[in-house]
């Protein structure tokens, strides 16, 4: 074994997601006579609003930039299951994704399919006679949540997937399938799975700036920008099980 290994090189690029809290001037002196900081609360929800742009960008981006990358783009063609114009989903198949799953030697952490498609996963486990396998998660907010498992993988609903693809995954609209997604997160070598990426610069890749008043009207203006994308290190990280239509 001497031959030299060989790499394609990807580069990948942050993009800017921006959303501006805008709040009037008569607001901000009756809500601080009330001690409400109310452009705090205005930027707040700014940041969840930017949030959930990521969020859909990562399912549903179509990589074109000011647009994310996402799993659908990402994914390679090499990495899908067998196609099919249109199939329910069963454990075989689920098996056929996580074989495909090669970046950590075969390790897998995580399966993600939409909430029509996990319901479709527990009746299968119930007509099998047994109590779905869970895993307890801690949120950010302190709580647990009980998420599903399929051979000690971890199934996550993400209801940003589409549920309108078509066949074998070729566009996002039009049709009545699905995808099944598996993969494995990078551990922070950048040669493994997928992770989001952003600026060193930036911390976390978010920033908020001031840009002062509207010309036009009486408002302050707040800016939540986000540098930052979603990218894969190794394209044996991920598989994409396709034309799911339950």
């Amino acid at each position: 074994a001497k031959a030299a290994a060989t790499f394609t090189q990807a580069t990948y690029t942050a993009v800017t997601t921006i959303g501006d809290a805008e709040l009037n001037g008569l607001v901000a002196a009756q809500s601080r006579g009330a001690g409400v900081d109310q452009m705090a609360i205005e930027i707040s929800s700014k940041a969840k609003s930017v949030g959930r742009l990521l969020q859909t960008g990562i399912a549903t981006g179509d990589g074109v930039s000011p647009n994310l990358n996402s799993l659908h783009t990402l994914v390679d063609a090499s990495q899908y299951t067998t196609a099919s114009a249109g199939q329910a989903l069963s454990l075989a198949l689920l098996d056929e994704l996580l074989d495909l799953v090669k970046a950590k030697d075969g390790e897998v952490d995580w399966i993600m399919m939409p909430a029509r498609t996990l319901r479709s996963y527990k009746t299968l486990v119930r007509a099998l006679g047994g109590v779905n396998e869970t895993m307890a998660f801690t949120m950010p907010n302190g709580t647990t949540r009980n998420v599903s498992v399929y051979e000690g993988v971890p199934i996550f609903q993400n209801d940003y997937l589409s549920v309108t693809e078509t066949a074998n995954g070729a566009a996002l609209t039009t049709g009545a399938l699905t995808s099944v997604y598996a993969g494995c997160w990078d551990d922070g070598s950048e040669k493994v799975g997928v992770g989001m990426i952003h600026p060193v610069a930036v911390e976390a890749g978010i920033a908020v700036e001031a840009v002062g008043a509207a010309e036009t009207k009486d408002e302050q203006i707040m800016r939540v920008k986000s540098y930052s994308n979603f990218a894969q290190f190794n394209r044996r990280g991920t598989a994409r099980l396709t034309s799911i239509n339950n």
